[in-house]
């Protein structure tokens, strides 16, 4: 599960943490529990104490002289991809080691259009903005750690390959792509180096079957699937020196 969300998705699940426990009453506790079954709100922002004891943890290790030069948070289990980093300057004398949350889905479920716009709102200025109504309806403390989207998000049947050597760390992101996929607008972000046509696109895999489509014919759609495109490469190691 993803340690770092998009905001106003963190703020939503600790909101509703906080109404559950009775911050706002007997009455939005029932309703808040009600939403955390329906919506199956499981995530690291849904236990704000956890949330902050893996902050602390990672800020313990990525300190001081023998830290590591990379710590990466590895997630999946949300349909699509996407690079995170969280900011530490909350910690005393911050961190030095380079810490990123690296989440892909390789196999997905398909996800309709609004729900993917769904996730790239959560990245928004607005649902920041949006998300911090919620919080503050809770009674919520801010978390440990600031964060930002560094990559993505791409959707689709993707792989992520991260390579540690030494004390260097590299990520790669490849997709599944066919003869008709038609490109679409997206930037790959400022963790790439390189890119290829478009981050973002649609495709045979993105009918595949799933809670929220209709079934496919799987055989015929892998066989339409001809090539990968790297869609990112990175390098996540620290400059030296």
């Amino acid at each position: 599960l993803p340690w770092l969300l998009p905001h106003f998705v963190h703020d939503v699940e600790a909101w509703n943490a906080a109404v559950c426990r009775g911050e706002r009453g007997p009455r939005w506790a029932r309703l808040g529990e009600r939403l955390r079954r329906r919506a199956d709100l499981e995530h690291w922002a849904a236990f704000p104490a956890s949330f902050d004891a893996l902050a602390d943890l990672i800020a313990t290790v990525g300190r001081g002289p023998g830290a590591p030069a990379t710590i990466s948070v590895l997630s999946g289990d949300v349909h699509h991809a996407y690079v995170a980093e969280p900011d530490f300057g909350r910690f005393p004398g911050g961190l030095t080691s380079r810490v990123s949350q690296l989440t892909c889905s390789p196999v997905h479920n398909s996800i309709p259009a609004a729900m993917r716009q769904g996730f790239r709102f959560g990245w928004s200025r607005a649902g920041r903005w949006l998300g911090r109504g919620f919080a503050r309806h809770g009674r919520v403390a801010p978390p440990a750690v600031e964060w930002s989207r560094t990559g993505g998000p791409w959707f689709g049947n993707q792989l992520m390959t991260l390579t540690l050597r030494g004390r260097g760390a590299w990520l790669r992101l490849d997709q599944a792509v066919s003869g008709r996929e038609r490109d679409r607008d997206g930037a790959v972000g400022p963790l790439s180096r390189r890119s290829g046509p478009s981050n973002r696109q649609s495709g045979p895999f993105s009918r595949q079957s799933g809670p929220f489509s209709r079934p496919v014919d799987r055989g015929r759609e892998l066989r339409k699937a001809r090539k990968l495109r790297t869609a990112m490469e990175a390098e996540l190691s620290p400059p030296t020196g």
